[in-house]
């Protein structure tokens, strides 16, 4: 398993954002993480990074606890949660060479490798300030994939881009896990997206893990769409939607 959790739960609070998640994701798939704004889906992805501590639970990433080897596990993650940050005034190149240096990497064919796979290798000269969108997208990408990790964690990695710069980041992630065999775990409360590319689903409703496995596991019909399916199991468990 790529990640694995066991009683996952976080307190904030009085509030618990994330109720007792048992998560499975195979290696080498794509698993979407559905749900709406407010789900949980950001923490849940904070708390596999480690950037904040579990109330309680256990948390595994190639069979290794985190965050007790942490340092190790990040050795193998890549990830882009929110919007990506970068020095404006440098070229898309000269960001990935400062993020490289963070990861010891100072082979410009690495940098380069990045910027190919994410279809920018013909903007790398070009200040990020004139970058438009979907460009500053794939740079987050290539900045969560320069040290070519084997897990790479997502969080709506689509927001704010128009339909042909979604259907390119989209079409960019099944590629890398088909052709790398990198496993994506992304996020997303737009069920269409996740449709698309991801071969096993979760569905997170106020915290708490609806349904996992294969997306044909969760479709009850030929005819029916995973808008459909996930809004059987979310008036299953009578949740308001």
């Amino acid at each position: 398993m790529a990640i694995r959790t066991k009683g996952l739960t976080k307190h904030f609070k009085l509030s618990k954002v994330i109720n007792d998640v048992d998560l499975h994701v195979p290696e080498g798939v794509i698993y979407g993480l559905l749900g709406p704004n407010g789900a949980g889906k950001t923490t849940f992805m904070r708390l596999i990074l480690g950037l904040i501590k579990p109330s309680s639970g256990e948390i595994q990433i190639f069979k290794q606890s985190m965050p007790k080897e942490r340092v190790s596990i990040l050795e193998q993650v890549g990830a882009m949660i929110g919007k990506p940050a970068y020095y404006e005034h440098l070229t898309g190149y000269e960001n990935l060479k400062v993020i490289g240096a963070l990861h010891g990497i100072t082979d410009p064919d690495q940098i380069k490798w990045a910027l190919e796979h994410v279809g920018l290798e013909r903007e790398e000269r070009k200040k990020v300030k004139f970058y438009s969108l979907g460009m500053k997208q794939r740079l987050g990408i290539a900045s969560a994939i320069l040290h070519r990790p084997k897990l790479l964690l997502l969080d709506e990695p689509t927001n704010g881009l128009d339909p042909e710069g979604k259907l390119e980041i989209l079409y960019l992630l099944k590629d890398m896990c088909q052709k790398e065999g990198v496993t994506i775990f992304l996020s997303s409360h737009l069920i269409h997206e996740i449709e698309q590319i991801a071969s096993h689903i979760g569905i997170i409703w106020n915290g708490e893990l609806l349904f996992q496995g294969r997306k044909e596991n969760l479709l009850l019909g030929e005819q029916e769409t995973l808008e459909a399916a996930y809004l059987n199991i979310i008036q299953s468990k009578k949740v308001p939607v």
